[in-house]
């Protein structure tokens, strides 16, 4: 079996045994996901790639001292979540960040391909999708594009946010009750779209 049919999971065990193109092909599978959403946290973009980078040689370098990693991607995105926070506030750039550590803007954008928006009136509903989402409480639009966008479950989402399960659920209920109350047709779109 080669690395591209293995889990992250499989590929994390052959890097802790020092296989190091599973590391590499682990870290190409969610790079481009770990820096989208690292700049959820940080409008500088340097600091973010310089976060996200020190996040995957700091793990290659512990790979064999690293307890257990239940879900690699999560493990990931709590990783650059919190580097990318803590360096944005040491340097003085945590312009996401409001006086209680609060994300303040958390900003969702819920794209689709063309071939998805071919008629005028779809593009005018996402669009309307996405002022209705950042709307919300900004930890309710990260747990709606941390499950919908990115695709985490949530004890993912809750091992990403270092919050509950239960707190998880409670929170994704409300974005999700509170679109359906503005806008019910538009939220079926969107989640029958997002798991075609």
């Amino acid at each position: 079996m080669n690395d591209v049919t293995k889990s992250d999971e499989e590929l994390w065990q052959l890097t802790r045994e020092n296989h190091e193109s599973s590391f590499n092909q682990l870290m190409e599978r969610h790079l481009s996901s770990l820096l989208h959403y690292g700049g959820k946290f940080s409008e500088d973009y340097a600091l973010v790639q310089d976060c996200v980078q020190d996040v995957l040689a700091d793990l290659w370098l512990r790979r064999t001292r690293e307890a257990p990693i239940l879900s690699v991607r999560a493990y990931l995105f709590a990783a650059v979540r919190n580097r990318v926070c803590r360096e944005a506030k040491k340097a003085g750039r945590a312009g996401i960040l409001d006086e209680n550590d609060e994300y303040s803007s958390f900003e969702a954008v819920f794209s689709v391909e063309e071939s998805w928006i071919a008629d005028e009136s779809e593009h005018e509903r996402l669009h309307k999708l996405n002022h209705l989402v950042n709307r919300l409480p900004p930890r309710q639009k990260e747990i709606l594009y941390l499950r919908y966008y990115q695709g985490l479950e949530k004890n993912q989402i809750a091992e990403v946010l270092d919050i509950h399960y239960q707190s998880v659920s409670n929170l994704l209920h409300r974005a999700l009750t509170a679109l359906r109350k503005q806008f019910p047709v538009l939220l079926y779109v969107f989640l029958a779209w997002k798991y075609l």
